[in-house]
């Protein structure tokens, strides 16, 4: 047999000490210092995204609000997140705000408004990094705007004034009167007058008599009895009440005349000798319900006067009412043409 050769071994030969392997050292240097920078990176991330998180929520809650007062909600919390990363866009947006208050102030002539802006800006601490000269030109935009407005709505205010005077003088107002003021465009900073000037022209129509306006406005009206309000006085035929006796049933108030609302009649079937033969037939007029067909039993009838309501017309109380709502709106004409002069000397020198 040929010689068994020797086994290898991956011993070392005695006496050596194993080889270390080259660059492990190394390498577990350049894991500790990426893990390290890592951590680093992981903080800096940490401390900016808990204060923009904070910041956004701040900014949606400006947005749906949309008033000065958010904005100084929103100004306060830039200041207290300095790191987060939308601080420019908290800024854009409080100033965003601030322009779209100017705009609408200024469009619906609202000076009470402006004024409260442009001293807001002046005096807020709270909105004191939105006190620039760019949000201080949008306001001083906005005044002359605002005053451009007024001067149209004074203009428009002189020919209603006008509009008033011949109903208020006139025996018997014009219905083409009466339809111009139905129709007439106020102001917008005059809106809440609209159900004033309805009843106005309600009650001219009362006072010329004129029923197919009088019906015409009520039919248009958003709510009629607000509308009559200050026209009528209580029916003197019903005393109010909207109803009167049914005039078929007065003896006996409900029930059917004809067969005293026993629902039957006594009918003659024929004769014998010098007696007649009868039967009991049903009453063709109430139709055997016993009960008045003219009232249907209640004894009551609707007052034609009044058409059932309780009250009617008068002229003499509409020429009232008529004459008080065109006053009050002419004062309030006057008091806006006076804050129009006033505003116009202090913000047009």
């Amino acid at each position: 047999m040929p010689p068994t050769p020797p086994r290898s071994s991956s011993r070392p030969p005695r006496g050596r000490a194993p080889e270390k392997k080259k660059g492990s050292s190394l390498g577990k240097i350049i894991v500790l210092v990426v893990v390290l920078l890592l951590a680093g990176v992981g903080l800096f991330v940490a401390g900016k995204v808990t204060p923009t998180i904070e910041l956004e929520k701040q900014m949606d809650a400006a947005a749906e609000a949309l008033t000065l007062e958010s904005v100084a909600s929103l100004s306060g919390a830039i200041d207290k997140h300095e790191k987060a990363v939308n601080r420019n866009d908290a800024v854009k947006l409080g100033n965003e705000i601030i322009a779209l208050q100017i705009k609408n102030a200024a469009s619906t002539a609202n000076y009470h408004s402006l004024e409260k802006i442009e001293e807001q800006l002046k005096t807020n601490a709270d909105l004191k990094q939105f006190n620039t000269e760019e949000n201080r030109d949008l306001v001083a935009a906005g005044w002359k705007q605002l005053l451009a407005q007024m001067a149209r709505e004074i203009q428009s205010l002189e020919s209603f004034r006008t509009l008033a005077e011949r109903l208020r003088t006139a025996p018997t107002p014009a219905e083409a009167d009466i339809r111009q003021l139905v129709e007439f465009k106020l102001p917008v900073s005059f809106s809440p007058e609209t159900q004033r000037i309805n009843n106005a022209a309600y009650a001219a129509a009362i006072v010329s008599k004129n029923q197919n306006l009088i019906a015409s406005l009520l039919e248009s009206a958003a709510n009629p009895e607000e509308m009559r309000a200050g026209t009528e006085e209580t029916c003197k035929d019903c005393a109010g009440l909207g109803t009167v006796a049914c005039a078929s049933c007065t003896r006996n108030p409900g029930k059917c005349p004809a067969c005293n609302a026993k629902g039957t009649l006594t009918a003659a079937t024929g004769a014998k000798g010098k007696n007649f033969t009868t039967t009991e037939i049903a009453c063709k007029r109430c139709e055997g319900t016993g009960n008045c067909t003219a009232c249907k039993g209640t004894g009551k009838r609707e007052c034609f006067q009044c058409k059932g309501t309780g009250k009617r017309p008068n002229s003499d109380l509409a020429r009232l009412t008529m004459q008080e709502a065109l006053e009050t709106l002419v004062a309030k004409a006057d008091v806006r043409n006076a804050e129009y002069k006033l505003l116009r000397e202090k913000y047009l020198k």
